[in-house]
């Protein structure tokens, strides 16, 4: 059984989406699709260099209660920032009732 009252930090998921412009090509942009509570655990940090420039990144584990329209592809807002979903979501125990997701903070612009 699910503890919710764990379930403490707000996170949105947003996929990618295709707009076509005047050109004949497309634009891309984030459309969300939706909100949920969760539990964010720190799992490490560290440091990538690129381009002589220095980025502190941060993975996470999170969890939500279950759904089965979540996507590795998809993106999630939280506190300001968003993480880039890492793998696909875990079923706890086959249960269908809750999902353990691996995320990795993005570099800002991304």
């Amino acid at each position: 059984m699910v503890n919710i009252d764990n379930y403490k930090s707000r996170i949105k998921f947003e996929k990618i989406s295709y707009v076509s412009n005047d050109f004949g090509g497309y634009t891309t942009t984030w459309a969300e699709v939706f909100t949920t509570w969760a539990q964010i655990s720190p799992l490490q940090g560290r440091e990538a260099v690129e381009y002589r420039t220095i980025y502190p990144t941060a993975q996470y584990i999170i969890r939500i209660r279950y759904r089965h329209d979540i996507k590795f592809t998809m993106r999630i807002f939280y506190n300001n920032r968003y993480l880039n979903i890492l793998g696909p979501p875990m079923d706890v125990n086959n249960l269908h009732e809750e999902l353990v997701i691996l995320a990795e903070d993005l570099k800002s612009g991304q």
